[in-house]
């Protein structure tokens, strides 16, 4: 029973994985190289952004300091997996990050946009959105296979809690990638879907979820030190 859910649930994910590679490709083509999808991506950026000079002031504060802090509890997520054991979670959510380069190739080198009515070079997928994303699947992924919340104590006990945090920073990200005109609606969401695709094949590859009962005291005993 045990062997044939985890195969389901490894279908699962692999096919998360194909959905969310599909809608990249698809919003690609719709946004990039349609002329209406073109014309429709910039009006929504135009309207975004217009007349709200205060709201981009805090947007690209907010740009700027949403990665960092994740940056920083990845880092003392990876601290206490690698202290428990469980290094090959802390290599996995390491290269879920370091896929932002995938992200950088596409958009830079190998996915063109035609002149269809709106000029301009190609900004999709949001390098930006695909970093703020791997970072959050770098905190899901360490926190799912063998990491408590580093530092958080019980201030987020509950999954539904973590997810709803996660989010919001991730809705936030793609929010502010529009409001400060540094991409155009579409492009966020490609960068999304696109590391969205590579976390889900993380998923996929890792052994079964387990507890990890070191990582309830790799917190304090590394404060002590």
């Amino acid at each position: 029973m045990f062997v044939s859910s985890r195969r389901w649930a490894t279908v699962g994910w692999v096919a998360a994985a194909v959905v969310c590679w599909a809608v990249a490709t698809l919003v690609y083509w719709v946004a990039v190289r349609t002329s209406w999808g073109q014309q429709l991506d910039q009006a929504v950026l135009d309207h975004a952004g217009a007349g709200h000079r205060p709201v981009r002031v805090l947007a690209n504060l907010a740009r700027s300091l949403m990665p960092f802090v994740l940056c920083v509890v990845v880092f003392r997520l990876c601290v206490v997996v690698w202290y428990v054991q469980r290094r090959l979670v802390a290599v996995v959510a390491t290269v879920v990050v370091v896929t932002v380069v995938v992200a950088m190739v596409l958009r830079d080198v190998l996915l063109t946009r035609p002149d269809l009515g709106v000029a301009g070079p190609n900004t999709l997928p949001s390098n930006h959105m695909a970093f703020t994303t791997a970072l959050v699947g770098a905190v899901l992924y360490l926190r799912w296979y063998g990491a408590r919340w580093a530092g958080l104590g019980d201030r987020l006990p509950a999954s539904w809690r973590t997810g709803l945090v996660l989010g919001g920073v991730l809705v936030a990200e793609a929010l502010v990638n529009v409001l400060t005109y540094a991409h155009r609606p579409a492009d966020p969401v490609a960068g999304f879907a696109l590391v969205a695709g590579v976390w889900s094949l993380a998923v996929a590859a890792s052994p079964p979820r387990r507890y990890h009962a070191a990582a309830c005291v790799a917190v304090p005993a590394i404060r002590q030190r």
